[in-house]
């Protein structure tokens, strides 16, 4: 390292010494016999020894600043290179990380936009009956399962997706059985759906709002589910809502034959 840095202030010293030696050579040359020429005078013997002599001097004056000036100008050269390379490689950086956020953020509004059809889905349970819900988990989970490391997106995920099977599968009861079902327990169904639908929305809000940087949607969400508990406390007994989604059994007729 050392070597090389020795042979490289040497080279730098000297690289330019012949140029100057014909430029003095030329300029000499030119400039002493004119400045006869003015005086009118003739040129005398010494004369050619003396530019010879003034031109070695000046050259060797030169190369021997530039000797002690070379190891300065080879580590400003080296520190140049240095700052370039540095400046490339954080512009680089820079570059990635500025197109890494932008396709991080850009990924999460399109999730933002997706969730929020299901944060603002107020259909019927005739409609949602015809949803496949494994469907649509499935697509979502592909893109929101990214960020199910965040405990709090976790829990509105799985608020969110239970909610929204319940809801589906709630619905596909009552479609299918609407005929066979008594007032009392349709009653219970349709609130065990609002439940269910409620819940699903509440819980599609609350990643929403995370993933848009909304830092109130872990206040926003507790609030929500709490009002929910409290208002549909009935539907939410051990067993529910399996147990809604059964017809009452009807007795037979042997069993009506032994109350007479």
């Amino acid at each position: 390292m050392l070597g090389e840095f020795i042979t490289r202030s040497v080279r730098f010293a000297l690289r330019p010494s012949l140029r100057w030696a014909d430029a003095l050579s030329v300029f000499a040359t030119l400039a002493v016999p004119a400045w006869f020429w003015i005086k009118e005078a003739p040129i005398p013997e010494w004369g050619p020894g003396f530019i010879a002599i003034l031109i070695l001097s000046i050259v060797v004056a030169l190369i021997f600043l530039r000797v002690l000036s070379a190891p300065y100008f080879v580590w400003k050269v080296d520190k140049e290179a240095l700052q370039r390379l540095q400046s490339t490689l954080a512009d680089s950086s820079r570059r990635r990380r500025v197109f890494f956020e932008d396709r991080f953020l850009s990924d999460r509004y399109e999730l933002s936009k997706k969730i929020n059809q299901y944060a603002i889905a107020n259909l019927a349970p005739t409609h949602f009956a015809k949803f496949d819900a494994n469907e649509h988990i499935t697509a979502l989970a592909g893109e929101a399962g990214f960020y199910w490391g965040d405990n709090n997106f976790r829990r509105y995920w799985d608020t969110f997706q239970m909610g929204f099977r319940n809801v589906v599968r709630g619905a596909e009861f009552i479609e299918d059985n609407k005929e066979n079902i008594s007032q009392q327990h349709f009653t219970a169904l349709s609130d065990r759906f609002e439940l269910d639908l409620r819940a699903m929305q509440t819980g599609a809000m609350a990643m929403m709002f995370q993933l848009t940087e909304n830092q109130e949607h872990s206040i926003a969400y507790s609030a929500k589910m709490d009002e929910l508990t409290q208002k549909y406390q009935h539907v939410m007994a051990e067993g529910m809502p399996t147990t809604l989604w059964a017809l009452e059994r009807q007795p037979t007729s042997e069993e009506i034959e032994e109350e007479d």
